[in-house]
This record gives structure tokens, sequence and C-alpha cells, in this order.
């Protein structure tokens, strides 16, 4: 009779083991020094010429040097073919198996993408796998919080007030079903590491319809009791570099690898949370990450907006960037709980989310060498599903009474507002403060070096701003969310290290891809560069000829890499190949972004962007009015640019249906209607 949940984990491992060992095949691992492309007939082929050459040297026979002359170019001409299949797969795969296409790419190369030698603490070098491990393990448990220091009585009425107002359901239970396990289970990415268990998602999405009900008991048992099984509480810790000295523990991040099972059961356990604070509106709009409908683009979108339309008029603005120190290993768990707790998550929920988070160890695995175990004692597992929505839930009050604008995504934090003198200076001054006190209060310390100030505007005061007695450094511009904000609001620097970034990709193309016909460069081109060129556009879209130009040569270049169409004009290769110029895509997502903040695709106030003109009758009902600028910024804001193109639309474009509807008339109306190209 099973009693608990670890003997239940148990039993479940041990079926497992032993449905793998009668059913799974196993094979010998062994070093490929072969090419990925190469397959049996080819190697038949190259065996088969191997013995024709022995016997010509041997004979000195013509005929024999004529039959061995014929089978080594069958094999350049198989060998031809062979690379041209293996990569024509590679780029139709890449978007859904990204790892091969790099791995194809990597073995071309000297490129290793492994921990090489670190420094310990006595600046001594060290290459043993074994001794990297444990450098690494140290340095990321160094950095856990102290969670002795209690919550003071006033601190927890003080957050307790903001949630006795509101009325909500409180989510105490999870009903979970046959159709939520397999749903879970079909969701799961393919070819993803394994925690500490060694279970696969392959065999768990190869096994679906007869490994969901004992995972579903399991489940259901794990909830009731508000017990995990202690596995499920081990990770093996991956090491990313960040940036720096590779030579430095300290610029490594941890992202740790759990149970593929348990983090089916932090997914529908995140999912039930996600709409219960969703419902009940307990996360602040200034939150943009990880949640419905919000990213880095409604983030970049709202905060552009802001300070454009203050440059505009002539205000002076002061953008405070912020850096939480480790922010995601230093969430301390009482005071998590504690948060959890007051947004209405109790019972059975709020027990196995303590359970979840309590009693964790790590250890650092690196090149099959393995560290010691170390206990986390604080934090949020970076690489886990739920990790993410319990720090938002504990970052949330970071804005709490402050008067200027805060935008977060997850940990990336800015503050900023309008200072056109000393008073509202002051009342920035003033915001710092309070979230400088919401720092020390939840135990979530600032790396004050990597905080900055950005002073925009042509006759702003420079005001000096300090955390903790330390003044934050003053920049011309800083990269926020991927994009690179200028003091000018230009975006040159972003439009170039775009064009620097797309450039790279297209030469490692151009260097590892022999196939070069239009199938697989405009596959690859589509899947891997066009992308970098247009993320977040519609914030930093250039309105200068030579920035235009400048992403324009980017798409030239790529369409000039297809051999049979090379010798064509840049029109007749855009053409053949069903492409349009970079400054239609441009207007094309404009007006697709416009359809989704219209349409509450996305989750941002209308009313910040646009003033709906009602008593217009022509046309559509979504007509906007124009707004008055008086400088090339103003007039470039998204809110501004895109108003003629929007209200210039038919009723039958705007009134489509779906998003997907919407997309297929709009190319058909920029086609036909404006003669875009």
């Amino acid at each position: 009779m099973i009693s608990n949940i670890d003997e239940l984990w148990e039993c479940f491992i041990n079926n497992i083991e032993i449905i793998i060992d009668k059913y799974v095949p196993m094979t010998r691992s062994k070093r490929n020094v072969l090419p990925m492309w190469m397959n049996s007939q080819l190697c038949k082929i190259i065996k088969t010429k191997a013995k024709l050459w022995k016997k010509y040297k041997n004979s000195n026979d013509y005929c024999d040097l004529e039959e061995y002359r014929h089978f080594r170019n069958l094999l350049t001409m198989k060998i031809r073919q062979a690379k041209m299949n293996f990569e024509e797969k590679l780029a139709n795969d890449v978007k859904v198996k990204s790892k091969l296409f790099y791995k194809y790419v990597c073995s071309k190369t000297k490129h290793k993408d492994t921990v090489g030698a670190l420094k310990d603490t006595l600046g001594k070098m060290t290459v043993d796998d074994k001794e990297k491990c444990q450098l690494l393990n140290e340095y990321f448990s160094s950095v856990f919080t102290n969670t002795g220091i209690p919550l003071s009585s006033v601190d927890q009425n003080e957050f307790k007030a903001k949630f006795d107002v509101v009325q909500m359901n409180p989510l105490d239970d999870i009903i979970m079903t046959e159709s939520d396990i397999k749903k879970v289970i079909n969701n799961l990415k393919a070819n993803r590491a394994s925690g500490p268990d060694s279970i696969t998602t392959d065999l768990l999405k190869n096994t679906v319809e007869t490994i969901w009900k004992p995972i579903l008991l399991l489940f259901q048992k794990s909830l009731n009791e508000g017990k995990l099984p202690s596995q499920w509480k081990h990770a093996n810790v991956c090491a990313i570099f960040k940036s720096g000295n590779k030579e430095l523990v300290n610029n490594y991040r941890p992202i740790s690898l759990t149970s593929n099972i348990c983090k089916m059961c932090e997914r529908l356990i995140c999912n039930k949370l996600t709409a219960h604070l969703t419902e009940n509106d307990l996360i602040c709009s200034s939150q943009h990450g990880f949640l419905s409908k919000r990213s880095t683009l409604t983030n970049l979108l709202e905060f552009i907006t802001f300070v454009g339309e203050a440059y505009d008029t002539g205000e002076n603005i002061d953008v405070l960037y912020f850096d939480l120190q480790k922010a995601f290993d230093k969430v301390p768990h009482d005071r998590l709980i504690f948060k959890i707790e007051k947004m209405g998550v109790c019972g059975k929920v709020l027990q196995w989310v303590t359970e979840w988070l309590r009693e964790r160890k790590q250890r650092v695995v690196l090149n099959g060498e393995m560290s010691s175990w170390k206990d986390v004692l604080s934090g949020v597992p970076q690489g886990s599903v739920l990790g993410p929505v319990l720090f938002l839930i504990y970052v949330d009050d970071l804005d709490n009474d402050v008067v200027n604008k805060l935008l977060k995504f997850a940990d990336d934090t800015k503050l900023f507002g309008i200072v056109s003198d000393n008073q509202q200076c002051t009342v920035l001054e003033q915001d710092l403060s309070k979230i400088i006190n919401w720092s020390d209060k939840w135990l979530m310390p600032f790396n004050v070096d990597k905080c900055c100030v950005m002073h925009i505007g042509k006759q702003n005061l420079v005001k000096d701003y300090k955390i903790k007695n330390q003044s934050l450094k003053s920049v011309t511009e800083e990269k926020d969310l991927g994009i690179i904000i200028q003091d000018d609001l230009q975006s040159s620097k972003q439009c170039l290290a775009k064009c620097q970034s797309a450039n790279k990709i297209l030469g490692m193309i151009y260097r590892s891809i022999e196939c070069k016909n239009r199938s697989v460069v405009l596959k690859l081109y589509k899947s891997l560069v066009r992308p970098v060129l247009e993320y977040c556009i519609p914030v930093w879209s250039p309105y200068l000829q030579k920035e235009s130009d400048a992403l324009e040569k980017i798409q030239r270049r790529a369409t000039k890499m297809i051999k049979d169409i090379k010798h064509l004009s840049y029109e007749e290769r855009l053409s053949v190949l069903g492409l349009t110029t970079l400054r239609t895509r441009r207007l094309r997502g404009d007006l697709i972004l416009m359809y989704k903040v219209v349409k509450g695709l996305v989750n941002v106030d209308v009313s910040k962007f646009f003033k709906f003109d009602t008593n217009h009758l022509r046309g559509h009902q979504f007509k906007v009015y124009k707004n008055r600028f008086r400088t090339n910024i103003g007039k470039n804001l998204f809110k501004n640019r895109i108003i003629n193109e929007w209200n210039s639309l038919s009723k039958y474009v705007v009134d489509a249906d779906s998003l997907n509807e919407f997309k297929s008339r709009l190319d058909h109306h920029l086609k036909y209607n404006r003669g875009f190209t």
C-alpha cells in the first residue's frame, strides 16, 4: 500500500524504467565523425570507390580506371545532392529545430559553445570540468538572500490594505481532467533537456495515450496532500554566459533543468494562477512581462509615446533605468508566500506552491561532470514554468504611490517623468526614494553600478540622482529591452546595430550553407534575418532615407545570394521571390499593430494613443483624429505616422473578423489599391 507521494513517484519511475528497458531501442553512444548529411547510400559508394581504386592500382588497367572514374563522379553528384536535401530540410525546419541548424553551422567552424577556463577566488585558472562545476555552483549559491529578517507588522498591514477592498474569488483548489493532462503533454516542446529524473519530453509525447492516467493520479495526490516528490525539487543547473570576461564566474547565469513531469504540473497551476490574477486585476498595468497580450513591444510603445510627445512639446524628461541585483535568485520565500496569500491564493494551491519553493537543491552539470548538491535558500528557479509568474507577484507593488510613470518587464524597470522645473525634479526624486524604500523592505537590492539616468531635452536641468549616496551615471544611450534608446530619440544607432546583427547572420548563412537555391536562402532569410530587422520596429521605425536604405541593403544582399536570380535587378528579384520592400513591410506592420490596438488584441490603453472621430460618416467606424506635432520626432511617432494610412483603409478591410482575415485583406489593399511593392 502506497502511503506517501515519494513512494508513488518511485513506483511510477520504476515502471517507466522497466518499460524503457523493454520497449525503447537502445544504441551505444559514440562520437559521430561523419558529416551530418552523410547517409548509408553514400557510405556504400565511398567503399566501392575505395575498392575500385585499389583494384586499378593492382591491375593498372584502363577499364578499371574508367570504372573508378565513373564511381568517383557518381559520388561527387550524390554528395552534392545529399547536402542539398539535408540543407533544404534544415531550412524548412529551422523554426522548430533551430538547435539542429546551429549544430550544423558549428560543425563547420571551430566554435564551441561550452564553458572555458575559469578563475577561482584566488585568481588561479582551472580547466577541470569537475572544478568548474564546483566554482559555478559556489557562486550561484552565494547570491541567495538571508531570509532570517522578519517583515515588520507595519509593512504587513500596509501591503494587506491594498487588497482589503478588492472583491475576489479565492483560488484554493484546482480540478485536473484527462483533457488537461493530454493538452499539456502535447504542448511540450520536443527534444528538451530532461531533469534529474532523465524523463524526456519525447517519451511523454509518444506515450500520451497510456501515460496520462498515472500522471493525473500523481498530480491530484500531490495537490491534495500539498506534497511534492523530493526529486521534483532538485535541479541540474546549466551555466549560460551573459557578457563580459568569460573567465569570471559572475558573468554566467544559472538555468535550472528540472523534472519535465513537474513542469507539467507547474503549467496547470500556472494557468489557473495567471487566470486568477488577470480576472481580479491583481497585476499592475505597468507590468508587461509574461502576461497575455503584453510584450516588450507594448512596454516600449507606451514609453516612447510618452517621451516622444513630451519632447515634441519642448518638455524635458529624465529616465531612470534600474537593475535589480540577481533578481530571480534573491526573492525571499517567506515574503513571497505572504504576498501570494494576500492575493487570494489559499488552501491546497498555496500549500503546494509553498512546498514547491521549500527545501530545493541544485547542482551544476557541465560536460558530464557534476558538482555537489547545494541548498537553494531563496529565489524562483530560472527555467521553471511557475517561477516567472511568482516573480511578477513579488515585484508587483514596486510602483505603489509612485507619481511619475513606471514601466516593468519582469525585473527590467524604468521610471520616467517630465522635469522642466525644480519642483518636478523633486517629485521624481521622491519617487526614486519610494522605490529604494521598497528595495530595502523586500530585500531586493539594486546593482547601483548598472543603474543609470538619461536626460532628454535641450534645456534639461541634468539633475543628479542617487541611490545609497551613490550618484547614478548619466548616459546618452541605453539598450532597453533590446532597443537602443538615444537621448535625442533618433534611431540611427539602433538601425546601425540591427544592420550589423543581420549582416553577421547573413555571413554565417553564406559561409555555412552550400545550397544557395531559392527555397533554402529565402526560408533562412525569413526565419533568421528579417525578424532581427523588424524586432519592435513600430517603436524605432526609421524616417531618414539613409537609414531606410541601410535596412533595405540587407534584403538586397540576401536576395543576391540566390545564384539563379542574382543577375536580375532588385525589384525583379523581389517579384520572383514574392517579397516586398522593407518599407512596405514596416507600413504593413504598423497597420497590423493599429488593428490590434483598436480591436483590443493587445492590452494597452487606447485612449493614450488615439481619439476616435465619431462624427465622420464616410469610411470605417474606427477613424481617428490626427494630432498636431512640432518636430520630426513627433511626426514619426507610431500614433501620428500611421493615421493617414489607417483612415484611408476601406470599411471592408478594417471590419475583418480576425487578425488573419485582416492581414489577407490588407495585403490585397496594399498590392492593388496603393500599388506598393
